[in-house]
């Protein structure tokens, strides 16, 4: 399998192994849980952008090739990518400035605990 049409699980999987790194000692490159590094590589879930980043750092892997890990979801995500920041600039500056704001409080706001999480 080529290393660019490997989902990341497995990308992520293969490199661990080649570099005789433990999933905990991975989940700590990464700064993720160790069960999630095991969670990654199943495939049960689908990593989140800094992960993504993360990883790239850690294994040399460019922008593109990490781009075509999953042709169809990352397809999905840069058209959406490439909708959201059209529509942001079709907005006037004072509006751009109300969404970005709601962007980042949507980034904050899951970055914390299920339980700890209100949408006042």
């Amino acid at each position: 399998m080529e290393r660019e049409t490997e989902t990341f699980g497995n990308q992520l999987r293969r490199f661990r192994k080649e570099h005789l790194l433990t999933q905990q000692k991975m989940a700590s490159l990464l700064g993720i849980s160790t069960n999630h590094v095991g969670v990654l590589e199943r495939g049960i879930k689908k990593p989140r952008a800094s992960t993504e980043a993360a990883f790239a750092r850690l294994s040399g892997i460019n922008g593109n090739q990490r781009m075509r890990l999953n042709d169809k979801t990352d397809l999905r995500h840069e058209e959406m990518d490439e909708l959201l920041w059209k529509r942001l600039c079709e907005l006037d500056e004072k509006r751009r400035a109300e969404v970005i704001d709601i962007f980042f409080r949507i980034l904050e706001w899951t970055k914390v605990g299920v339980k700890d999480r209100d949408m006042r």
